[in-house]
């Protein structure tokens, strides 16, 4: 079982999602048509969206979303819908600062940043 708490999440305070890959009971909870849907199962079906979340907010929500995401797709048709949809529009994860760049891009993207103001 994975060890990531739903309030580990980075949107945890504003999301009303009443599925959450996070939350170890969520198949005790109802999801019906319309409800808002998590952003990071929106963003886990999109392609190349290992390396967006590695890119941005790290592994650990992917992995427990890959645990659990046959099965609410399973249980829930309507967020198996909306899932299906989401594969055919590009990512709205944020990419994270220039940690992650070598040195000579995030000079790059730091001078860029400066032409631009």
């Amino acid at each position: 079982m994975n060890s990531i708490k739903m309030c580990d999440c980075p949107r945890f305070d504003k999301c009303s999602a009443p599925i959450c890959p996070l939350d170890r009971e969520w198949s005790l909870r109802v999801y019906r048509k319309g409800e808002p849907i998590c952003f990071y199962l929106l963003e886990y079906v999109k392609p190349n969206a290992k390396d967006q979340f590695q890119g941005s907010i790290g592994v650990p929500i992917y992995e427990a979303i890959q645990t659990s995401i046959d099965a609410m797709s399973h249980r829930y048709a309507p967020l198996r819908r909306a899932l299906e949809r989401a594969k055919r529009t590009g990512s709205r994860l944020v990419p994270a600062p220039t940690a992650n760049l070598s040195p000579d891009r995030a000079n790059h993207r730091a001078d860029r940043a400066a032409l631009d103001y």
